[in-house]
């Protein structure tokens, strides 16, 4: 089962334009890295894309903001995997936070 995000991400009030550097958005279930969003561009705007493997429908995964540098941790939303498309191109999915919630940059 897989689930797919079509989101942004916001931290400290700044839209991230990658994936990279010292904040990341990644979807945990029970410890394990599930999935890890990835830069896209379309028609010059860009977003963020996961795809999220679930091992049954239900399964809950924890998205957060990842700090590879501190390995810190923010939850941001507890999500259900039951192989659905959360957010569009034309509305994609938001996402905040803030660095100082897990020590980020």
């Amino acid at each position: 089962y897989e689930t797919v995000l079509y989101c942004s991400l916001v931290v400290d009030g700044v839209t991230k334009t990658d994936n990279m550097g010292t904040t990341r958005l990644a979807a945990v279930v029970d410890g394990e890295l599930r999935g890890m969003a990835v830069m896209r561009e379309e028609h010059g705007v860009p977003y963020l894309e996961m795809r999220i493997k679930a091992a049954w429908p239900g399964e809950e995964a924890e998205i957060e903001c990842y700090d590879p540098d501190t390995h810190q941790r923010f939850i941001i939303e507890n999500l259900q995997l039951n192989g659905e498309t959360y957010g569009t191109l034309s509305d994609l999915k938001r996402y905040r936070c803030k660095s100082r919630n897990y020590g980020g940059k």
